[in-house]
């Protein structure tokens, strides 16, 4: 069991993967739907109990709705394909006539489904919109413009009248094009985002408002978060950090009594978390999954409990396209730096090294669950998360409680304050990163002798079966 490992400032955060038994967290991973069908893009509504997503039939792009059993992830028809929305919809793929499939909007109304197909009586790609989902739909042309139409994203907010989206103005997914904001209620209300560039693509809707957030590029590899006024129909600077930034989010952190902090991807390889203070923003936190064989952060989903924020994230191998990839789930500790990180594929367990591609999250009757393609198929796994509680089995390590006694240390030191009846694994690091002592341990507290230590500095390092990680630097004399 080889540790996967790699140096944070002063410390190492370390994750082994390894079957866990009892009641710790173990790799549940299955195939779901039909065999032949391509699903996709797929897009998942755990308020409709149901997931839209695009394939093709007898060369006919088509987009379906399908349901699903809420207590185990599997599709109730088996296929998925219960209800056909459109035909003849746009081609999805990179480089096409969009990149986005279709997407679910909801509000006060009810839900509904955005999607991509040639506009009435022209050939160019226009922004459609499916209502009546689980009857005969009806469907809605939303965009005209001379342009086109494309790679819409929508927002999902039940609390809200209307059901706000944006798209780029134009015909295919490579071709250039502003961003465009529009509410789904007025069709003259479609105004341009500034500062648009595909690498800015993705905007942060902000619960319960009609405002988002957005990244807005002032050089080939760095931009500055802007906010956009949806009654104004401006946008304003916010802030700025230096490196690379992706795919912003925008959360109320429930650890935090519901303050807004905004994340996004930092130099393609870690979640940064912005916290406000005063009137400026700051980096706050970064969390990135502890694996260096899947270094890269793509396609980050966030979920919620009633108290904790984590994001899936697929860790690719390569900063680019194709890539080998596994899914993580990361935790944000928002009181402290107990986070989680968690792989939650199959790959973990049978070593199967492949593109796992397009994870989504799903809130199931008792867990969250995500589906991904791989290998040509449809699948779900399960996180371990319960939607009603933060953790799905114990409760996290307290970073604050675990403790070295004595520190500095000779011939036995003791590791105090862990949960009863505990199962770890503890390794001990010299300064240079290597490995000097590992071994399986159980109970509280836990005694590791250290009289074959030199004098000097160390790093302890302790992680339960559900991969729950914590560290403590050690002084032997």
């Amino acid at each position: 069991m080889k540790p996967i490992y790699k140096f944070i400032g002063v410390g190492i955060l370390m994750f082994s993967v390894f079957r866990c038994s009892g009641q710790g967290f173990k790799v549940n991973d299955t195939l779901v739907g039909m065999a032949g069908v391509i699903y996709a893009d797929p897009e998942f509504s755990s308020h409709q109990k149901a997931f839209v997503f695009q394939t093709l039939e007898n060369n006919i792009r088509k987009v379906y709705l399908g349901k699903i059993n809420a207590s185990n992830g599997q599709f109730t028809s088996g296929h998925g394909k219960d209800i056909l929305l459109d035909s003849y919809v746009a081609m999805l793929g990179n480089g096409q006539q969009t990149n986005n499939g279709p997407e679910w909007g909801l509000d006060k109304d009810g839900p509904s489904v955005f999607y991509q197909k040639n506009g009435t009586g022209d050939t160019f790609v226009q922004v459609w919109r499916a209502d009546n989902l689980f009857g005969v739909p009806v469907l809605k042309q939303m965009t005209r413009f001379s342009q086109g139409g494309t790679n819409s994203l929508v927002r999902e907010d039940l609390s809200l009248s209307t059901t706000a989206f944006v798209f780029r103005r134009t015909n295919n997914d490579l071709a250039a094009g502003p961003l465009m904001w529009m509410d789904d209620s007025d069709f003259n209300s479609a105004v341009q985002v500034p500062g648009f560039s595909t690498a800015s693509y993705r905007v942060a809707w902000i619960p319960g408002s009609e405002d988002f957030i957005y990244l807005r590029l002032i050089s080939s590899t760095e931009s500055d978060f802007y906010y956009f006024n949806a009654k104004d129909k401006t946008s304003t600077p916010l802030f700025s950090y230096p490196g690379e930034k992706r795919e912003p989010f925008a959360f109320h952190e429930p650890g935090l009594g519901g303050e807004l902090i905004i994340a996004c991807v930092l130099d393609n390889t870690k979640m940064a978390f912005f916290r406000k203070s005063g009137n400026m923003w700051g980096l706050w936190k970064t969390l990135s999954a502890p694996d260096t064989n899947y270094a890269y952060l793509r396609s980050p989903e966030l979920f919620q409990t009633k108290d904790r924020t984590y994001f899936v994230t697929r860790q690719a191998d390569v900063n680019g396209f194709p890539s080998n990839s596994a899914l993580w789930v990361l935790g944000l500790d928002a009181t402290g730096d107990n986070h989680l990180y968690r792989r939650i594929d199959i790959g973990a367990e049978n070593g199967v090294v492949t593109n796992r591609a397009e994870p989504e999250v799903y809130e199931g009757s008792n867990e969250f669950l995500v589906y991904y393609n791989a290998q040509g198929r449809l699948r779900v796994c399960m996180t371990g998360i319960k939607t009603e509680s933060t953790t799905s089995v114990e409760p996290f390590l307290s970073l604050d409680r675990v403790s070295l006694y004595p520190n500095p240390a000779r011939e036995m030191v003791t590791i105090t304050n862990l949960p009863s009846s505990f199962i770890a694994w503890v390794r001990i690091y010299d300064p240079q990163g290597q490995v000097i002592h590992s071994e399986q341990k159980s109970g509280s507290p836990l005694s590791i002798r250290t009289a074959h230590l030199r004098n000097g500095c160390y790093f302890i390092q302790i992680i339960n079966e559900q991969g729950q990680c914590v560290s403590r630097k050690l002084l032997i004399e």
